[in-house]
């Protein structure tokens, strides 16, 4: 008997919850749309108020922050993230880094952290987060 067709490779996607958050609705639920048409559980969120409490009640397993409207702001939620017990360890991806900014981003957010130049509603970009989860 043939092995191959007795135990066949699946290709099925372990799905996850993502929180994306940013300030520009339109990149947001493009990657909202994206993600949870591959399986994914993606909810999006404006990066202000006390957004560790959220995340600490609802744990995703990635965190995406656009920086492209708001860098400072994004920057900060993340530094946030990366204080607080209850989330220091959460793999976070940061969307619309400058390279010019990139040092600087590297330096306030320690931990598990990558980063993209391109917009939150690019396709590399979204299909680079599908494969981080």
């Amino acid at each position: 008997m043939d092995r191959v067709a007795k135990y066949p490779r699946t290709t099925a996607v372990v799905p996850r919850k993502v929180w994306i958050l940013g300030c520009h609705p339109g990149r947001v639920s493009a990657a909202v749309d994206f993600l949870g048409k591959r399986g994914h559980t993606a909810r999006g969120a404006e990066p202000g108020g006390d957004v560790g409490a959220s995340l600490r009640a609802d744990r995703p397993d990635l965190v995406v922050i656009d920086m492209e409207a708001e860098g400072d702001r994004g920057r900060h939620v993340a530094v946030q993230l990366r204080a607080d017990r209850g989330t220091r360890q959460l793999p976070i991806v940061l969307v619309g880094v400058p390279s010019a900014e990139g040092s600087k981003v590297d330096r306030a957010v320690p931990g598990p952290t990558r980063r993209y130049a391109g917009s939150l509603d690019s396709a590399s970009v979204l299909e680079a987060i599908f494969k981080d989860l």
